[in-house]
């Protein structure tokens, strides 16, 4: 977070070196102002490398299918006559060769900012193979401890096919069979007290709230591979909504949808 509240002081102020600006020519075919909106307009993911002076800025240009760095000063001492600017602009082997590999999360999360979902499934699949893409979700879910701060932690592994996903929607796993019971063993394991979350984030890429409030549904990958039978029918989708006079709430969970959905109706 430090990093991206580095890049966010300076954003708006970014200038690009004409260094930089020509090597995004010759290597890109960009001109320094369309340099500059990948960084500034979120298409860039801002990389967890540290360095007093720079923000590094992974992007993916879909007509090379590669990925490139761009350096920018952030902190005064390196600001060019007091400017914070891209100073310049790498392949990702020049970043890898001095800061280590760039992660896969990241990597999947630039190409994911250019690409539509046809096109990203497809780059993932070609990219990485069709097995990594189950282990990708990951559930962030922030709450308050007890001294008021607030805190995340992540759960990876969801059980959520890829077929689920793609019908309805990341943001409605929760509605999975499985996702719930899998989440209560979570929160129960690292301790924390539902009555206390604030959000529940779900990514796989970009994050994006999680539709605690979502009907429960078969899966057709579940159904389709027999893994498990067709257990969730329009009544029971009836019995298990908060909005429903039918809802009865079962345990900590039910308390977190109830706690969520409410705090979302006041919100809006």
């Amino acid at each position: 977070m430090a990093l991206v509240a580095k890049h966010e002081a300076v954003r708006r102020e970014l200038r690009v070196a004409s260094a930089a600006a020509q090597r995004a020519q010759s290597l890109l075919s960009l001109s320094g102002s369309a340099l500059l909106e990948i960084v500034c307009e979120r298409e860039a993911v801002v990389l967890p490398f540290w360095d007093r002076l720079h923000t590094y800025h992974l992007f993916y240009r879909a007509d090379l299918d590669a990925f490139f760095v761009a350096v920018a000063a952030c902190a005064e001492e390196g600001f060019d006559n007091g400017q914070p600017h891209i100073r310049e602009i790498q392949t990702l082997g020049e970043y890898e060769a001095d800061n280590g590999e760039a992660s896969v999360m990241f990597r999947r999360t630039a190409a994911s900012r250019v690409l539509d979902q046809v096109e990203y499934r497809a780059w993932d699949a070609r990219t990485f193979g069709e097995e990594t893409r189950r282990t990708q979700v990951r559930v962030i879910t922030y709450y308050y401890t007890d001294d008021g701060r607030l805190a995340h932690v992540v759960f990876r592994g969801p059980p959520v096919c890829n077929d689920f996903i793609e019908t309805y929607g990341l943001e409605n796993s929760f509605g999975h069979p499985g996702f719930q019971d899998w989440y209560g063993r979570q929160v129960k394991k690292h301790g924390i007290d539902i009555e206390k979350a604030a959000s529940i984030q779900i990514a796989i890429t970009d994050k994006q709230t999680l539709r605690v409030d979502a009907p429960m549904r078969d899966c057709p990958d579940c159904v389709r591979r027999r893994k498990m039978p067709v257990q969730y029918t329009a009544e029971a989708d009836e019995a298990t909504d908060p909005r429903s006079a039918r809802f009865s709430p079962r345990g900590a969970l039910a308390r977190l949808r109830t706690l969520l959905v409410r705090s979302e109706r006041t919100a809006s």
